[in-house]
């Protein structure tokens, strides 16, 4: 029984996810199809890979993660299928791939060509084809050709003068604030000192464990399950009441030690 999961731009306001998985259960009556979200902004593959980065260790081997953004807007769109562990991923030729640090660098083989203008009804198709190939045999099994994967290095936390430089990489349903810094890069430079983090017009002297740890309506920065530091508002949104949003202009932390 495959395990099939959906990422995708298509919202919910329209039927083009349900036309999605009535697609794949017409053709794996027995799959369990996991929605992770049909809500990444419309093209936004950084969105996409971020979503794949958290949930790929929460699936058991054989899982096969759909990814679903911008997916037809090619001159002449590929699909390509990635081993990440015991689990792979079917997704658009878009640069998704390269912004996920778990396969960037290696190789991803093609497993299907669409044709100008091909609709998402035949790239779900598509793609269920090479979820029922992957029931019967292991990928390597299918003589499918290979492309390397482009390594997009990261947006780098800059480190200098007793500070850190980090950025905003991700925005979650909260509005909380998603930083690239971890907090081992925090610890080694930070070395126990004091810190004051400046995050817009706020200024935050200490690491919370959870957001109750301060007052409602108060922000904070704490670590979250992944290890990156975030900055959130207990009760709040951080990223409308900061200022913040992907893509924006000003979307820099920076935490200053002694």
């Amino acid at each position: 029984m495959p395990v099939v999961t959906l990422i995708s731009d298509l919202g919910l306001r329209d039927a083009t996810a349900g036309i999605a998985r009535g697609i794949i259960y017409t053709a794996l009556p027995a799959a369990t199809i996991v929605d992770i979200s049909h809500e990444v902004p419309p093209f936004q593959v950084a969105h996409a890979a971020w979503l794949l980065g958290s949930v790929c260790h929460s699936f058991p081997p054989h899982t096969v993660h759909l990814v679903l953004v911008d997916a037809l807007y090619q001159a002449q769109p590929q699909m390509l299928l990635v081993a990440i562990g015991q689990q792979y991923i079917l997704a658009p030729a878009n640069g998704v791939l390269s912004l996920l640090s778990a396969v960037a660098g290696t190789q991803a083989w093609v497993v299907h060509t669409g044709a100008p203008g091909q609709g998402l009804l035949q790239w779900v198709q598509a793609a269920v084809q090479v979820v029922a190939q992957l029931q019967a045999a292991p990928a390597t099994q299918y003589g499918w050709p290979q492309i390397a994967i482009p390594q997009v290095l990261p947006q780098p936390v800059q480190v200098a003068n007793d500070a850190i430089l980090c950025h905003v990489q991700y925005i979650d349903n909260f509005g909380n604030l998603i930083t690239n810094l971890s907090q081992q890069q925090f610890q080694a430079v930070g070395a126990n000192r004091p810190f004051r983090i400046t995050v817009g017009v706020e200024v935050i002297t200490r690491i919370a464990t959870a957001c109750a740890d301060v007052p409602k309506g108060d922000a904070l920065c704490r670590f979250n399950s992944r290890g990156f530091l975030q900055v959130c508002v207990n009760k709040g949104n951080a990223a409308s009441l900061l200022g913040f949003r992907i893509g924006g202009i000003y979307n820099h932390i920076k935490i200053q030690f002694g």
